[in-house]
């Protein structure tokens, strides 16, 4: 699952210079995908407690990195201390304990030095002057959040199925595959209550990068083999990959972003004619 992940992080990263569309992510990234190596290799008996302990840790440590996919780290860190504790394992959740509170704390001197508060606000102050960083009203987060699904220059659809797959199948499937593919859903909710749902001048939706890793770990990882066919994966991963790779060396901002002025009108996402694909 891992090196499926990381080839779907390369090829995700959109603009020319591997990473303009990722900034926070590309650092995230290192953590989480070691969160759900962890995850995984918890299910091994022997070295379950050291494992689970440390995917605890590192899923908070994701999220303090990058608190705008919070939702998906809180969900790797619930998945390995309920793990720990359906073990039974008391000195494992006390190391995940004390692994999280000296992360917790190394964070919050950090931020009370850099920001002045002990929360992960920066990116909050960053955006501070726009009205209103979060959007609540029902017509436009669902338009935002089919838009982040369906749009010829935005949609996970076209862009990264995996994530689809990922979330149909995770719910078919394990406990943790079914917790991680809710977590998903809800973390693109919450992008889609973004104020700049699309993610800016970017190709594809550049705030789900970390959900696209998400998937591929749980199509390749934690769902079982009745839960997808393995080709429809194995397809889903292809294109995701191969979309990723065409924006990776084929994108230029100055066609289709610049132009349309997207930061103005969103709403040019949706264009089947026009869009971000050359």
């Amino acid at each position: 699952a891992l090196p499926i992940s990381m080839a779907a992080a390369l090829s995700f990263g959109g603009a020319g210079l591997l990473g303009q569309a990722l900034w926070q992510q590309t650092v995230a990234c290192v953590p989480f995908a070691a969160s759900w190596l962890a995850l995984g290799r918890g299910t091994n008996e022997s070295t379950s407690v050291f494992w689970l302990s440390a995917g605890a840790a590192l899923s908070l440590l994701a999220g303090l990195l990058r608190p705008a996919d919070g939702v998906l780290a809180i969900a790797g860190m619930v998945l390995c201390c309920r793990s720990l504790l359906h073990k039974r394992h008391l000195m494992g959740v006390v190391t995940a304990g004390a692994l999280v509170t000296l992360v917790l704390g190394a964070f919050a001197a950090w931020n009370l030095e850099q920001i002045g508060t002990l929360w992960p606000a920066g990116q909050s102050i960053t955006h501070a002057g726009t009205d209103g960083l979060f959007r609540t009203d029902f017509r436009d987060l669902g338009l935002a959040f089919s838009a982040l699904l369906l749009s010829p220059s935005r949609g996970l659809l076209i862009f990264a199925p995996i994530v689809v797959v990922a979330i149909v199948a995770g719910a078919r499937s394990t406990p943790e595959a079914k917790v991680l593919s809710a977590s998903l859903l809800v973390q693109l909710a919450v992008y889609a209550a973004f104020y700049r749902w699309w993610g800016g001048v970017a190709f594809g939706p550049r705030l789900a990068a970390i959900p696209v890793w998400a998937s591929c770990f749980v199509v390749f990882g934690l769902v079982t083999p009745t839960a997808v066919p393995r080709r429809l994966a194995t397809l889903a991963a292809i294109i995701t990959i191969a979309v990723g790779l065409i924006g990776l060396y084929g994108y230029d901002p100055r066609k289709w972003d610049l132009r349309v002025n997207i930061d103005q009108r969103p709403q040019a996402a949706w264009s089947i004619v026009d869009s971000v694909l050359p």
